[in-house]
């Protein structure tokens, strides 16, 4: 059938439903994304999803505009999407489930109609990509357009082709291939699926293969060989899963109950083993990324009760279709995301914290040492010695403080110190007597402008100023400065008792590094974010993540879930805990795919 067959108006009518349907998913998606502004955490947040639901808003007419040319016009070229956003979205299997549901409808449509599934998403895609959704909002879009769309289309397209009198195919019951076999397999793995939802409920424990394969005998259900080893994989994985990843106890119980689903998963969607992107592997995954930073006692935990809703969701709500797998993933990446952020905040008000009191013992150090250089020498008056260890001590600690020792007030008020030490000292030439007549009211202006700054109080600048200009006048006069005694030298002495302990420090350091070397590397590229396990006293162990390295002192500082300071190490001490097995680096993300990898991979070699 070609359009110009088409009755008047049907055409017209198409596109009227598909762009009303795509409509509504947008209006859905912007509802969404207005409810977790109202529950965001930070004003940025809230402007990040108000700012999406904008962007959304005002592509909407270009989406549907560009769908309603797509289904006008069967040949009309569709650009390609982006690989990675189809893969996060599922649009596959999304797809699949859109055509199995459709039946011949669509097929018999399709040379008059560009309404096939795979166009419509990608043009979605392509939408989504160019007013650049992040992949949040990219799914939970995607989801909506499933929702609004894609669930309707089999029915539109039913009652399209009645209207043409055409006669097609109707479409399967479920997702599974027909004329299988297994469907006593499959409605005994539904039973099953119920049963573990109770069991979960009241603390039970999760089917393994054993207990499975003993219900199958005891219900008298035969499978084939095939179903049968699609059985054993799954197994072999979840086995796989409990012994090597080192979950804590409550999440891997937690674990153990999707081996059901997720096998009804495997025996239904073929791809399951082959496909990185399937949403069931990737929910699996994000389980394992999330459990990281949860202890043994994590129940209460926000996190915790995320992913329980999420296998409460899938052992309720899966039956053939996988894309309920899309849709717990993405409300669990939500959840996640929220609790996140609210991490992620502490840890920012803790790293400035820990910097602030970096820079502050930093600058402390830095103006003890340069005040105790200056006068090292001596010759400094008592009333000047007081001056520089007590009012200007605040102007060299506030610069320092402020921009470091390579700031600009630093550099100043540094010189301001060498200058007024230098007026103080006893003139030995007529040249030093003009060079300090040319000095002093420079100095004095410096001086006053350094106080004022640092909020010295006046009756104390006025004392000193007054001080100061006795000095002055005396040693222009050349007579000796008026009752006052030339400070003694108490710094340089304890410092020289105290340099052979230092140098049998630093001599113990440098021999005790050598067997610290590799150690240090491995301290020395761990990156921001990365979660270890301290081996603490009595076999306790606490897990925690790397939230900042405070340049100023070398401390690098671990916080837990919450973004709660839990502790706080140097270089060599981390180095030292690696080499002796008190703090282990922990997997990430992808501790799942590696088991299916190995799992899979093990069988095809015994087949080979």
């Amino acid at each position: 059938m070609k359009q110009h067959d088409f009755p008047e108006g049907f055409l017209a009518a198409v596109i009227g439903q598909v762009t009303n349907g795509v409509y509504q998913a947008l209006q859905a998606a912007e509802i969404a994304l207005c409810g977790e502004a109202a529950q965001a955490v930070s004003n940025a947040s809230q402007n990040r999803l108000f700012e999406t639901v904008s962007r959304i808003r005002l592509g909407r007419l270009r989406l549907t505009d560009r769908l309603a040319q797509v289904v006008a016009d069967p040949d009309v070229v569709v650009p390609a999407h982006d690989a990675a956003l189809a893969e996060l979205v599922d649009m596959e299997a999304a797809v699949a489930a859109c055509q199995q549901q459709s039946g011949g409808a669509l097929v018999a449509l399709a040379p008059a109609l560009g309404i096939e599934p795979a166009r419509l998403a990608s043009v979605l895609l392509v939408w989504e990509k160019e007013i650049a959704l992040d992949a949040h909002a990219a799914l939970l879009v995607f989801r909506a357009f499933r929702d609004h769309v894609f669930a309707a289309l089999p029915g539109w397209s039913a009652e399209w082709a009645q209207a043409l009198g055409l006669e097609v195919q109707q479409a399967t019951a479920s997702v599974v291939a027909e004329g299988s076999s297994n469907e006593a397999l499959l409605g005994l793995l539904d039973a099953l699926q119920q049963e573990q939802q109770s069991l979960l409920d009241h603390e039970g424990a999760a089917l393994d293969l054993a207990a499975i394969e003993q219900r199958l005998g005891d219900a008298g259900v035969a499978i084939d060989e095939d179903s049968r080893e699609t059985l054993r994989l799954v197994a072999r994985l979840f086995d796989f899963i409990m012994r090597a990843s080192g979950l804590p106890a409550s999440v891997s119980r937690l674990v153990g109950f999707l081996q059901v689903p997720l096998t009804k998963v495997a025996l239904v969607d073929t791809s399951f083993f082959d496909r990185e992107g399937h949403s069931g592997r990737k929910l699996l995954n994000q389980i394992a990324t999330a459990s990281i930073g949860l202890g043994e006692g994590a129940t209460d935990d926000p996190v915790f009760a995320a992913m329980r809703q999420a296998v409460v969701t899938v052992l309720s709500g899966f039956g053939r279709d996988p894309s309920v797998f899309s849709d717990v993933l993405a409300d669990f990446t939500t959840a996640l995301e929220r609790e996140s952020e609210q991490a992620m905040q502490a840890e920012e008000r803790l790293r400035s914290a820990e910097d602030l009191g970096a820079r502050t013992e930093s600058a402390r150090s830095m103006v003890d040492e340069t005040i105790a250089a200056v006068t090292a020498a001596g010759n400094v008056p008592p009333v000047v010695n007081q001056f520089l260890e007590q009012q200007w001590r605040k102007v060299l600690f506030l610069a320092f403080q402020q921009e470091g020792a390579e700031g600009e007030k630093w550099a100043m008020y540094r010189q301001v110190l060498d200058s007024l030490v230098w007026s103080v000292q006893p003139i030995g030439s007529a040249a030093d007597r003009q060079k300090l007549l040319k000095l002093v009211p420079q100095l004095l202006k410096d001086v006053r402008m350094g106080l004022t700054w640092a909020g010295v109080t006046q009756a104390e600048m006025d004392e000193f100023f007054k001080a100061l200009e006795a000095i002055h006048l005396a040693h222009l006069r050349g007579k000796p400065t008026p009752a006052m005694e030339v400070a003694p030298v108490t710094t340089a002495e304890p410092a020289m008792e105290q340099a052979p302990a230092a140098a049998g420090a630093e001599t113990a350091a440098a021999t005790d590094a050598g067997g610290l070397d590799a150690f240090l590397r491995v301290v020395d590229g761990m990156s921001m974010g990365l979660w270890v396990e301290f081996c603490e006293a009595d076999d306790k162990r606490l897990r925690c993540k790397l939230a900042a390295v405070i340049k100023h002192t070398g401390k690098y500082i671990f916080v837990n879930r919450s973004g709660v300071k839990v502790a706080e190490k140097n270089r060599e001490e981390l180095a030292a805990d690696l080499r002796d097995g008190r703090i282990e680096l922990m997997e990430d993300s992808r501790l799942f795919d590696r088991a299916l990898e190995s799992v899979i991979g093990g069988s095809r070699q015994r087949k080979a």
